[in-house]
């Protein structure tokens, strides 16, 4: 939140992770720091145990035991459940990429960032 009340001489922000909770995107644009929000998730097991497996998660999938990528799927599943519940609850517009176009979404990425 400080990052973007430090530099909100910018139009758009774009923040990928985990970084932003629901609640405080809320709070950013009742500050009048964003007008349109958005979150993004994958909802798809499938798709984040390719994704742990692949490329890791907290760090490069080579660099630690298979053993934790289980773990770390089910962690990354059940945090992408809770934001798109939260952001759902809040009001907050949800994309899941699972069931979404992916190259709408990167328009919608592309008109923000022009």
């Amino acid at each position: 939140k400080s990052f973007i009340q430090d530099n909100d001489h910018w139009e758009n922000y774009i923040i990928e992770g985990v970084g932003l909770l629901p609640e405080t995107l809320i709070e950013l644009k009742n500050e009048n720091l964003g007008d349109e929000i958005f979150i993004c998730v994958n909802t798809n097991r499938e798709i984040i145990s390719q994704i742990v497996h692949t490329r890791g998660l907290f760090g490069g999938a080579k660099t630690y035991p298979d053993n934790l990528k289980a773990k770390e799927v089910e962690w990354a599943y059940r945090m992408n459940v809770w934001f798109k519940r939260e952001s759902e609850r809040l009001g907050i517009e949800t994309i899941d990429i699972e069931t979404r176009n992916i190259d709408s979404l990167i328009e919608r990425f592309a008109k923000l960032l022009s």
